[in-house]
Formats: structure tokens, C-alpha cells, sequence
């Protein structure tokens, strides 16, 4: 049995827009371009239990992250390596041609948004 400290849903009162803000602000700095913006704002999308999942897209920014993109960002108590692996093999299986997303951007450092995450098409 859950105490009242303990919640079912780790995302349950998630603040989108300090989210978003925190994400802008990173991926400015890792791209170096202070024309990174949010053509569509982060939408939660349903599903998922072990991370929190939003879809975006961006101004500003390559081709490659001009398209529809998505957030998995993990829980604050999940190990960070986490989605360095699944990144890691999503993208060794999209380089032999399986149908799953490339990810671009991995990033294990907590601090930012609360959890480790990772931007996939």
C-alpha cells in the first residue's frame, strides 16, 4: 500500500510550461542558436508510465530537427544510463533499417528537466 508521501504516477503534476522553458533553454545552448524555438509547444501524449512523453517542434533548427519531434524524459529517480542505452539501440537498429524512431539527442543530466531524457523523431 502507497503512503501519502508516494505517488501513483510520477508526472501526475508535471508543470508543462517550466518544462518547455527548461528544454528551449537547453537546446539553445546545445546548438549554440538563440533562434531555437518552439514552432508547436509541448503536448503531453498519453501512454507511458516510466517516462513522461510530449510531442513538439521547432523553428530555428536543421533539417533534422525541423520535423515533428518527441520528449522522453524519465523519472527524476530512474538511472541515468537508461536512455543513453535505449538511444543506443534505437539507433544502431535504425541504421540497419528497422522502422523505429532516430533518436538526436540524449542527455543524462538531470538537472535540466528534472530527469534524463532523450528527443527522437
Amino acid at each position: 500500500m502507497l503512503d501519502n508521501s508516494e505517488k501513483m504516477e510520477p508526472f501526475a503534476d508535471i508543470d508543462l510550461d517550466k518544462l518547455s522553458s527548461g528544454l528551449i533553454g537547453y537546446l539553445r545552448k546545445e546548438l549554440d542558436s538563440k533562434a531555437v524555438d518552439y514552432r508547436e509547444p509541448l503536448t503531453r501524449l498519453t501512454g507511458g508510465y516510466e517516462t513522461l512523453i510530449c510531442r513538439f517542434q521547432l523553428n530555428g533548427v536543421d533539417e533534422r530537427l525541423s520535423k515533428p519531434l518527441i520528449i522522453r524524459i524519465f523519472a527524476e529517480n530512474s538511472d541515468p544510463r537508461q536512455p543513453l542505452m535505449e538511444s543506443m539501440v534505437q539507433n544502431a537498429l535504425a541504421d540497419v533499417g528497422y522502422p523505429v524512431p532516430v533518436v538526436h539527442v540524449t542527455c543524462t543530466d538531470k538537472t535540466i528537466l528534472s530527469g534524463a531524457f532523450f528527443i527522437m523523431d
